[in-house]
């Protein structure tokens, strides 16, 4: 997000912008996320569901201990339900996953899974703020770009200034650039292509966050067609060189999802929508926040800790006249399997927090409604490959320092590992209390995923390390490699081969409404990050877990006066 859309934004936005001017380079505020709309779920992570209490201690089975089906959980648990959930894994978090000691030293974390928090997550902050838990800042400026055709490593700065200069060994690179394409960087065409989208947003938002729904259906309606790739060849008509441009100087480029999903997000492609993210970071690591959920009995009465079941994979989910209801609609009835063989659970709810692509193997006794059964089958989810490095001195530092780049930001390549994070340095406990690092070498998305998944572990932290030496040629890094750790979601049977979902053109209109609706006489109920309005983000994962929580619990005490 650069000049333009900061113009655009400045107008329709209920935050002041933070160390602007008119003409500044760096700028606040980002675009509301449309979850805004749904801001009142934070009073039941303050105050809980309601007074009311089940007339009996009915019973709720889920399905997934993610953070989507943790917080349903501790939310139903803590207003007088009884609780079971069942997981596949032996752990808790699902796609929120640290990897720590035995694999790096002690002290030393690197996230596989989901690893920084926008400071408008409003819901994920309210479980953090409860919980109190330590958050510094996570480094989103990119600060190095290495492009094979220079064979040389640029700061971010210098690679902007070749843009805007129109320098011609960078431009040999993009030969088919049209004349008004060139001279401007990678965030000045993206502003001037997705202009008439803010413009439509700011018309109906103007300075009434009331209008926000109204907003984001009217930019739904008009550019839910469009993938990222066709929205800029077709609707912003820039050249197949430009589109490869953006792609190769920015990170988390993914064509194609859907354009509106990008568009929403585009502060992750963007070397200035960092700032106006704010993103920040546990300080502990990323699963600290679903482990709050399992505390122990003396620290939390709520605690889901002796409410799950490990090592359960659902394999059956039938609607049966045999089990605990009291009224006249059926029961849930759950099929899984365990290490000491096939065994079965009863309840009168059930909420389901997997991954459609986790969904798609479980059996069920009768079909969901025909459009629910058709997003199962194809909603369309990200593959996601991390290769995390450990090396005995963070000698990083001096290579950014030398530069003057700080001591830590984001790298972007061509090379194999597309994009590398350099771990925060100040603030942080890690480095006051080690000179090793953890480095996120590699973050790939779709084809770049699956070829450094398909790699052994052994080749696929090699090729890290040596694309790694490759940019930073004068930093004799490969002899202080430790340790590698890497999360394949294409390979990852229990995230069914998936990181999170972005939809494809259409499936939001099409699909997300009935996504959210309860099935077989609103005995069933669907959370997940997919069933949100915040794809790919703890929040919507906390999102869809509390609005299920919220409508299972409005089902299960109406017409009870409160307590």
């Amino acid at each position: 997000m650069g000049p333009l859309a900061y113009h655009f934004l400045k107008k329709i936005s209920s935050l002041p912008p933070a160390n602007t001017t008119e003409d500044s380079e760096i700028y606040s505020p980002i675009i509301p996320d449309e979850s805004d709309i749904l801001k009142g779920y934070s009073s039941y992570i303050v105050y809980g569901l309601g007074d009311k209490k089940p007339e009996r201690r009915k019973k709720v089975l889920i399905i997934g201990a993610g953070t989507s089906g943790l917080c349903a959980g501790y939310e139903l648990n803590k207003s007088g339900f009884e609780v079971e959930i069942l997981e596949a894994s032996s752990r808790v978090g699902g796609r929120v996953k640290t990897f720590r000691d035995p694999i790096f030293a002690p002290g030393l974390h690197g996230e596989g899974g989901a690893m920084r928090i926008p400071s408008n997550h409003f819901l994920t902050m309210g479980y953090i703020n409860k919980f109190g838990l330590p958050l510094f800042p996570f480094e989103m400026e990119n600060k190095f770009i290495y492009l094979r055709g220079l064979g040389k490593t640029l700061t971010y700065a210098q690679f902007n200034q070749m843009l805007k200069s129109r320098d011609p060994t960078l431009l040999a690179l993009f030969p088919g650039l049209r004349e008004e394409e060139k001279g401007k960087t990678c965030d000045d065409l993206w502003d001037e292509a997705v202009a008439p989208v803010y413009e439509l947003f700011a018309k109906y938002y103007q300075d009434n966050p009331k209008n926000l729904a109204t907003a984001y259906k009217e930019v739904t309606q008009a550019f839910d067609k469009y993938t990222l790739r066709t929205f800029l060849s077709d609707f912003a008509r820039w050249s197949p060189d430009a589109i490869n441009l953006y792609d190769l100087g920015n990170a988390h480029v993914v064509f194609e999802n859907g354009f509106i999903e990008s568009w929403k997000d585009s502060f992750l492609s963007s070397n200035q929508g960092g700032e106006s993210a704010k993103m920040q970071q546990l300080q502990g690591g990323m699963d600290t926040l679903p482990l709050c959920f399992i505390r122990d009995r003396t620290i939390d009465t709520n605690t889901l800790i002796d409410k799950i079941r490990f090592g359960a994979r659902v394999t059956h989910i039938e609607e049966t006249s045999d089990g605990v209801t009291s009224d006249s609609r059926s029961s849930i009835k759950l099929t899984y399997d365990t290490q000491a063989g096939q065994r079965s659970v009863v309840g009168d709810w059930l909420i389901i927090a997997i991954p459609y692509t986790a969904l798609r193997v479980i059996t069920r006794s009768k079909p969901f409604s025909p459009l629910k059964e058709l997003a199962i089958r194809t909603v369309r989810y990200v593959e996601v490959t991390k290769v995390l490095l450990q090396y005995r001195e963070r000698w990083w530092k001096k290579e950014f320092e030398k530069e003057g780049q700080g001591t830590d930001g984001g790298v972007v390549t061509d090379l194999p590992i597309r994009y590398t994070m350099f771990p925060r340095e100040a603030d942080s406990d890690m480095a006051r209390a080690s000179d090793r690092g953890v480095v996120m070498a590699a973050y790939t998305f779709e084809q770049d995923a699956t070829i450094l998944g398909s790699m052994s572990p052994a080749n696929r932290a090699l090729q890290a390390a040596r694309d790694l030496d490759t940019i930073f040629g004068d930093a004799n890094s490969l002899p202080l490699l430790e340790a590698s750790a890497a999360q394949v979601f294409p390979s990852d049977e229990l995230a069914g081969g998936s990181a999170f979902t972005y939809f494809a053109p259409m499936q939001k209109s099409m699909f997300l409404e009935d996504m959210c609706r309860a099935e077989w006489d609103k005995r069933v109920f669907f959370a997940g990050e997919q069933a949100s309005y915040t794809h790919g983000w703890i929040q919507g994962a906390f999102e869809a877990g509390l609005r299920c929580a919220a409508e299972l619990y409005g089902e299960a005490t109406s017409g009870i006066l409160p307590s």
